[in-house]
């Protein structure tokens, strides 16, 4: 502050020396012009007396490390070249030691401290008019133009090792704190406390813009969402074609279809019953009915989602109201563009859907983690709560978030099979018991998990691949379910490390890899494409 207000002062004070006309100011070599009638206190001046002293705590300032001291005892050895008007360096050298003297109460010509380096000899000090009468001896021009000329230097170069010194000692003087860059940055977890126990939630989409409009959308999406206070989430994908029969009715219905029926409540009854099996309906502890548009804004929201295409892809639906042209590679996608994918169904199944689902929940739920968006979340979640229904509460939400997008890395999904009976789509009882076993296992998503999952579209494939990522050394098993749909290439889909996902890479021969969510006690899983070959 006061070197700042130094500055100002030394500013003030060039103004003036321009401004006022002086006669021997243009032969004057200081910087500063001739000063005698500015450091005057009786002078007529605009500055004020705090400036003035602004400038002289400035110069004891500089004075404090040695320099000002040295070079009074020198202009005191050459006689008395301080009285000369020409010379207000040597005049504001002479009223700052006067002013150090006065305050240490010891007068001019008494001996000074070592620090002062050096004695000090009698010398009388004189101010105001008697100061013009004395002039400076020839013999010390040269030496004066010399001091004058070096002075701004000197000070900068001491002042500069002053503060290098400052800082060099301050180091050493005061303990270092090592702060981790996650500590500098926001972190979702510290949005509110992880649940105490695994949290189970419904999240149904709704094709349909908005809860005010009237109930004729469809459920498009269901996923039952498991999150541990320790990390990690488990999905569990319900086919919204599957089909079942009410009771009282005759007529089978899709899952999809009953939300215009009964709305959440119709909805949430059947998939308790399809998860608790013969025994007692399995209730999720909370839901969330989500309509699509909705998903739309609040993927704005946050700026969008990173997306890597494996295929180009283009699709026109106008009675759908799909409109998609996006090429291979890395996209960032919209909102809107997120949308389409998850409602695109095109001329496969909805089987292709899912599995393209699957492809866009991880890059969801890490740009919802990134530390540029986690400090919108709040703002975010008030909006997507203002238009969605659900029984979650605000701190709920921000307690599982702060839970499952810790490492949203750890993310493991499965799906309810299917079994096709005439042309109806039922619930292959068998098969779902093994999976809704492992899926309530108690275990955590964890990455530990390193064995791989291989899952084709028929099992002569897969047990190729497996055995040869066995003979590599591979924990290679295949999966219990197939792929729904086919794809056009091999992917090596990995949760957990990305060497470990290069080693299967290697095994196979071929594979591309991209992160996201894997089987279930697995790390990492083997999609195998139409291009695959043993």
């Amino acid at each position: 502050t006061i070197l700042r207000a130094l500055l100002d002062a030394e500013h003030r004070i060039h103004q003036l020396l321009l401004k006022r006309p002086y006669p021997q100011g243009a032969d004057d070599p200081s910087p500063l012009g001739t000063l005698d009638w500015l450091l005057q206190l009786s002078a007529e001046h605009p500055l004020t007396n705090t400036e003035i002293k602004l400038v002289l705590i400035g110069e004891v300032a500089v004075t404090a490390m040695g320099l000002a001291f040295q070079r009074f005892k020198l202009l005191v050895d050459e006689g008395a070249g301080l009285t000369d008007v020409r010379h207000p360096a040597a005049i504001a050298e002479a009223t700052v030691a006067t002013e150090v003297l006065s305050r240490t109460d010891r007068a001019p010509g008494h001996r000074l401290s070592p620090f002062m380096w050096g004695e000090s000899q009698q010398t009388e000090i004189t101010t105001g008019s008697k100061l013009s009468g004395t002039p400076l001896p020839d013999d010390m021009g040269a030496w004066a133009d010399i001091r004058r000329s070096t002075r701004i230097l000197w000070r900068l170069s001491l002042a500069f090792g002053g503060l290098l010194a400052g800082m060099w000692l301050a180091d050493r003087v005061i303990p270092r704190q090592t702060i981790s860059l996650s500590e500098q940055r926001p972190a979702v977890s510290r949005l509110a406390e992880p649940p105490g126990q695994p949290q189970t939630v419904l999240l149904l989409g709704l094709d349909q813009p908005s809860l005010r409009s009237p109930a004729k959308g469809d459920v498009q999406l269901l996923l039952l969402l498991r999150i541990h206070p320790a990390g990690g989430m488990e999905l569990l994908q319900i086919p919204s074609e599957l089909e079942v029969l009410l009771p009282g009715q005759n007529q089978l219905m899709s899952l999809q279809e009953l939300y215009q029926l009964g709305g959440v409540a119709l909805t949430s009854d059947v998939v308790s019953q399809l998860l608790g099996g013969a025994g007692d309906p399995l209730r999720p502890d909370r839901y969330a009915l989500i309509p699509m548009d909705s998903l739309s804004n609040a993927i704005d929201a946050a700026g969008g989602i990173p997306f890597l295409l494996q295929t180009p892809l283009r699709y026109q639906d106008k009675a759908g109201g799909l409109n998609i042209n996006l090429q291979a590679g890395q996209q960032w996608l919209s909102g809107e563009q997120t949308l389409q994918l998850l409602r695109l169904r095109g001329t496969g199944s909805e089987g292709a859907r899912r599995q393209r689902q699957q492809e866009l929940l991880l890059p969801i739920a890490e740009r919802l983690g990134d530390p540029a968006v986690v400090p919108l979340l709040p703002e975010l979640l008030e909006e997507l709560n203002n238009s969605s229904d659900t029984n979650l509460s605000k701190g709920e939400i921000l307690s599982l978030l702060a839970a499952g997008l810790q490492q949203p890395n750890n993310m493991r999904i499965t799906r309810l099979p299917l079994q096709l009976e005439g042309d109806s789509q039922r619930l292959d009882q068998s098969q779902a018991e093994r999976v809704l076993e492992r899926w309530f296992s108690t275990r955590p998503p964890s990455d530990s998990d390193t064995a791989v999952a291989v899952m084709g579209t028929n099992p002569f494939s897969s047990d190729q691949a497996v055995n040869k990522l066995r003979q590599a050394g591979q924990p290679a098993f295949e999966a219990e379910l197939p792929l729904e749909a086919p794809i056009p290439r091999t992917l090596i889909r990995y949760s957990g490390g990305r060497p470990e996902a290069l080693a299967v890479q290697r095994a196979l021969g071929q594979g591309e890899l991209q992160p996201g969510p894997t089987s279930p006690d697995t790390g990492i899983v083997v999609l195998l494409g139409q291009d695959w070959s043993p």
